[in-house]
C-alpha cells in the first residue's frame, strides 16, 4: 500500500469518526437543554419534593470482630415462664 493511499484512508476514517462524534455531541446537547427546560418548568410550578424517608428503629452500627445472635428460638420452655 502506498503512503498516499494510507493517508487518504486515514483522512476518511478520521472525518467519519469526527462526524459521528459531532452527532453524539449534538444529541447530548439537546438532551441537556431539554432537561434544563424541564427543571426550569418544575421550579416555576413550585412542585414540592417529597420528604426523604428516614428509617424507623434503632441502628446500632457495625462493630468489627463481634458476632451476635439475631434470631432466638422460642420453644415451649421459653413460653412457660
Amino acid at each position: 500500500m502506498e503512503f498516499s493511499d494510507y493517508a487518504e484512508q486515514f483522512r476518511r476514517r478520521t472525518a467519519y469518526r469526527m462526524a459521528e462524534f459531532e452527532k453524539v455531541l449534538k444529541h447530548s446537547q439537546r438532551q441537556m437543554e431539554e432537561l434544563a427546560r424541564q427543571q426550569a418548568l418544575a421550579k416555576e410550578m413550585n412542585i414540592p419534593k417529597p420528604p426523604p424517608m428516614t428509617p424507623r428503629g434503632v441502628y446500632r452500627g457495625f462493630r468489627p470482630g463481634k458476632i451476635q445472635g439475631v434470631l432466638r428460638k422460642e420453644g415451649p420452655a421459653d413460653n412457660a415462664e
